[in-house]
């Protein structure tokens, strides 16, 4: 635990140190004093390069590195799989198209990749000889282990080991052991603590504790005109995550018809997409027209929470080196700097994340709640003096509550009090956030179940109340099954009829066999890809109607492949207790039998439709 820790600490800080050195050449190029329009082109040129090199990376090294990984993570927490997910492979072009990516200058942020490096550090640490014994056929273990390595990952990512604490417990989503608490705890102190110590070390900052976000800020208790703006802001945050998501859909939607109507490879159409998006988010957040458009994300959040007024004489002064001091005014009004901030960080957002490059959303969507809540703020401070909370406190709960409603975790409203060191306002911004997440949940999915139906992941969802009369009898599907005696034959029948049920996410799928089907008892099973080696090596060894039997030498080998089924549901057998077995099990099926005899099976993919279909 301690290892992975401090492995994926350094590897933050590496990370960082990265990408600020690449925001720092960037900015270099806009403040060319001789050609403006050099400035510009260049400018665009910096960011279409670098994204096109993370997205080339991740294509030709891993495609499995692409985007935050938090929803696949959350599919192979809830019994599935994904082939190639936690790979040495994935891991280089995680790091290195990481940095390309937001060291470009897109709206992106590094949450969720970050949370998919530290759990492939650990997966990769399990697979060391001192540690193999332990973690060798025990999804106990290994899913104990990947829910403290999603905390870590929040934890060394804002040095917020109370959040990321609380995020592993929320990503795990169905069932948590208690007994991983103090794994978690244990490894998100560690991070949190040597991340944030680390990183104020190499900021020269004055407490090696220091807060990423410092503000110092004396939160007034609020009365009921206060408690009703909070509802109010609560509301409208849901609104936006809501739309956020269904946004998301639309665009990647019709980014596949566009795809399927255009007559190019689908590899070119990702190039010429990656452009086009490039070149948009360089077009906007060129710095020589509005500078506050050109903030990374984090320094934009930075602002909009330390800074009481946002003009140049009071601006927060920890802006990043190579970051210019900014005024959010434009002809002399916040209002509309912010409004137009908001209007534009919207669709670069959404662009940013159909990209097939590595990154997350925590960060701008942060930004954006944090400006959405500055802008409330300062509305309500203009048209109603009786309002005592200050705009920087609206603020602060729009760059929790955002996040919360768009994701569903209401751990974002935690990682803000603690990357600002403010518990002031902590029960206000939590009730922002819960109304926000309740908001959202009315008008769409959280966004990372909506990636989850987008992408088809075997992620088998949360049970409800509705779907609790329902039993094995009526989950269950006609079987097809290998006998004691058969030939290969029979072998090429089995495999040919459960060809739809299989593919490389479905590792574990078994083919039943009996003693004989004039007495159809369950005596073993074999798995699928193992009985296709098998057949493909004997097809040219004996004939299709010739009985195994008849060969010992095949039918030892055979033998030694066949497994006990260890988990089956007599047709009584609740909902509720094959949910259970197929999360902890990670099962891709499971075989129905009465009185020993085999009547059914039960697929992965049929429980997911059970369990997702709405009963009227």
């Amino acid at each position: 635990m301690l290892l992975m820790s401090v492995i994926t600490v350094l590897i933050g800080i590496f990370l960082d140190f990265c990408i600020h050195q690449l925001k720092i050449a960037h900015y270099s190029f806009a403040q060319l004093p001789s050609s403006p329009i050099g400035s510009y082109f260049l400018w665009i040129l910096f960011v279409v390069f670098f994204v096109l090199v993370s997205v080339i990376v991740t294509q030709l090294v891993s495609p499995a590195a692409a985007g935050s990984g938090i929803p696949q993570i959350k599919t192979i927490l809830s019994g599935g799989h994904i082939a190639g997910f936690f790979s040495k492979k994935t891991l280089i072009a995680k790091v290195i198209g990481l940095a390309c990516f937001l060291g470009s200058g897109v709206v992106a942020g590094k949450e969720g990749a970050f949370i998919h490096l530290a759990c492939i550090i650990s997966h990769q640490l399990a697979k060391l000889t001192p540690f193999k014994r332990i973690f060798k056929g025990n999804n106990g273990m290994r899913d104990k282990v990947l829910a403290a390595a999603t905390g870590l990952g929040v934890a060394a990512n804002f040095g917020a080991p109370m959040a990321g604490l609380l995020f592993g417990i929320e990503v795990t989503t169905v069932y948590y052991s208690t007994r991983s608490y103090w794994f978690s705890a244990f490894v998100t102190v560690t991070g949190g603590v040597l991340f944030r110590f680390l990183y104020n070390r190499s900021r020269n900052h004055s407490s090696p504790m220091q807060p990423f976000i410092p503000v110092k800020l004396e939160t007034p208790d609020g009365d009921w005109p206060d408690i009703i703006a909070i509802i109010f802001l609560g509301v409208l945050l849901g609104v936006v995550s809501g739309i956020f998501t269904l946004s998301l859909k639309i665009l990647v939607k019709s980014k596949r018809k566009l795809a399927e109507k255009i007559p190019v490879n689908s590899n070119v159409f990702t190039y010429f997409w990656t452009i086009f998006a490039a070149v948009l988010t360089g077009i906007v957040t060129f710095p020589g027209f509005y500078p506050f458009l050109g903030l990374p994300s984090g320094e934009a959040l930075n602002q909009l929470l330390s800074s009481p007024s946002l003009t140049p004489p009071t601006c927060n002064t920890n802006c990043s080196e190579g970051t210019p001091q900014v005024n959010w005014e434009i002809n002399n009004s916040i209002f509309v700097g912010l409004l137009l901030f908001i209007i534009t960080r919207f669709p670069l957002q959404l662009t940013a994340f159909s990209i097939p490059a590595p990154g997350g959303l925590y960060y701008p969507i942060a930004a954006l709640g944090a400006a959405i809540g500055r802008l409330f703020g300062e509305s309500i401070n203009t048209l109603l003096p009786e309002i005592v909370l200050p705009a920087q406190v609206y603020a602060i709960m729009g760059a929790g509550a955002l996040p919360g409603g768009t994701t569903g975790a209401i751990s974002t409203a935690i990682v803000i009090v603690e990357l600002t060191g403010n518990a002031n306002g902590l029960i206000l911004i939590i009730m922002c956030t819960l109304i926000s997440v309740y908001v959202s949940s009315l008008l769409s999915d959280y966004v990372f179940i909506a990636i989850l139906k987008l992408q088809g992941l075997p992620y088998l969802p949360d049970l409800e109340n509705e779907k609790f009369f329902l039993t094995a009898s009526q989950l269950k599907e006609p079987v097809f099954y290998l006998e004691n005696k058969c030939t290969l034959k029979d072998f090429q029948a089995a495999l040919f009829k459960y060809k739809g049920y299989v593919s490389k996410n479905t590792p574990k799928f078994l083919v039943p066999i009996i003693a004989k089907q004039s007495s159809p008892v369950l005596i073993g099973a074999i798995y699928y890809h193992e009985l296709e080696a098998f057949t493909r090596n004997m097809e040219a060894h004996i004939q299709d109607t010739t009985l195994l039997s008849q060969h010992f030498d095949i039918l030892k080998n055979m033998s030694s492949l066949v497994e006990g089924v260890p988990i089956q549901f007599v047709p009584e057998t609740p909902i509720v207790d094959i949910h259970r077995s197929f999360v902890l099990g990670h099962l891709d099926c499971a075989f129905v039998t009465k009185r020993g005899k085999l009547v059914g099976i039960i697929t992965r993919d049929a429980l997911k439709k059970v369990i997702s279909k709405k009963f009227i």
